[in-house]
């Protein structure tokens, strides 16, 4: 029970930051943005990119960061 109670909060937190990466990506599609605003918010979605790199996420999902980080980069907006 325990256990799989962590692997519900593990994936509601990487929904999180595939949801917070597809606003990132939906704001950039601005045409009025200025280079600086386009830079940050781009460096923004890389980082949220990471939670899928991180300890907390590949000890519970060891083989699933490549296969969702790519689904998101292939993902139009």
């Amino acid at each position: 029970m325990y256990e799989e109670n962590i692997l519900l909060l593990i994936t509601a937190l990487a929904q999180d930051a595939a949801e917070e990466y597809r606003e990132y990506r939906q704001i950039l599609k601005n045409k009025t943005l200025s280079r600086k605003e386009r830079e940050y918010y781009n460096m923004r979605a890389e980082e949220t990119l990471k939670f899928f790199d991180s300890k907390l996420f590949t000890s519970a999902f060891p083989d699933k960061k490549e296969f969702i980080v790519e689904e998101l980069r292939k993902e139009r907006f």
